[in-house]
């Protein structure tokens, strides 16, 4: 309902891995005005400020995606 997917990856003997994905976008809304019209403009804002969430049984795994991931904080 959100328009996102989900998907498994899933191989017998080592394990599932599952996916989805969000729609997500923020705006910025700017309202300028002159003496003869008024605009309006609208542009997209970085998304810096997301968080990951990580879910491991092992610690080598978490070791592994937590280097994966570092690039993104």
């Amino acid at each position: 309902m959100l328009g996102g997917r989900i998907w498994i990856d899933s191989e017998e003997e080592k394990g599932s891995a599952f996916y989805f994905t969000l729609p997500y976008h923020t705006y910025t809304i700017k309202e300028s005005s002159n003496k003869n019209k008024n605009s309006l403009s609208v542009s997209l804002t970085p998304t810096n400020n997301l968080k990951i969430l990580i879910v491991e049984d092992d610690e080598i795994s978490e070791e592994l995606i937590s280097i994966a991931v570092r690039k993104f904080k």
